[in-house]
């Protein structure tokens, strides 16, 4: 775990700060309203890395029996809260979400991880087992619904071009193509994120054992998703991706 991600987990002051932080935030908006398209028959459902509990408390109020994993104390803590005013319950893990070994195989029957929770992992076998663990406990047939954020994003800027450069000059310190460090985020210093390339999250999909169902492009604000239009690829400021585990 790269020592950024560390400080944001271990941030009481991040955690609470939280919800307010991103109230306006277009993707949040957006991102319910694709997850209740794409869950529209409640039943067992993982939130990876649920934070304050958007999600997981969102489910819950639509008849979902659902478990939330994170590893933040203080997040978990504020899901709680949530849960108690709203009188509901969910089953709340700390874990990290690389290694979930407390949840049984095939046990649910829908997962989430989304606001790129996936790119604060670093490091592509960490990934890769997360993306293992989730296809272990999914049930035959279960989906996986997750959002990544763009390497390519504003790729016809010439500004964009040097953070691609940045970011291959950041291979010679043992880190990847489409990592970044962030000078400060939230008050975190040299904040770590994983940003994603479409053909790098096919690849995942395929190597995880999972079918990919839908491949989205968010737009530029994140309110909802590009059509087929000319460099797709590099106006996306992000992806909703669903992928789909066998029989």
């Amino acid at each position: 775990m790269d020592p950024s991600t560390q400080q944001y987990i271990q941030s009481l002051w991040v955690a609470e700060d939280y919800d307010d932080y991103f109230a306006l935030n277009a993707l949040f908006q957006f991102d319910t309203g694709f997850l209740d398209r794409m869950l529209r028959q409640p039943g067992k459902l993982l939130d990876v890395g649920c934070g304050t509990g958007r999600h997981l408390v969102h489910f819950v109020k639509k008849g979902f029996e659902v478990t939330g994993v994170d590893l933040s104390d203080a997040m978990l803590r504020i899901v709680e809260e949530k849960l108690g005013e709203a009188q509901l319950s969910a089953s709340l893990l700390k874990s990290d979400i690389c290694d979930i070994p407390h949840l049984g195989d095939e046990t649910f029957d829908a997962a989430i991880c989304m606001f790129s929770t996936l790119g604060m992992v670093r490091g592509h076998k960490n990934r890769m087992a997360c993306m293992h663990e989730v296809f272990r406990v999914l049930k035959p047939k279960g989906i996986f619904i997750f959002h990544c954020h763009n390497f390519l994003f504003r790729g016809l800027s010439i500004d964009t071009w040097h953070e691609w450069f940045r970011s291959y000059l950041l291979t010679f310190r043992g880190y990847e193509v489409g990592d970044k460090i962030l000078d400060e985020y939230r008050t975190i210093k040299d904040m770590y994120l994983h940003t994603f390339r479409p053909s790098e999250i096919r690849r995942m999909v395929t190597a995880a054992g999972f079918q990919l169902e839908y491949f989205g492009y968010l737009n530029a604000d994140r309110s909802g998703e590009l059509p087929p239009i000319m460099f797709r690829a590099l106006r996306a400021n992000g992806f909703v991706i669903v992928a789909r585990k066998g029989e």
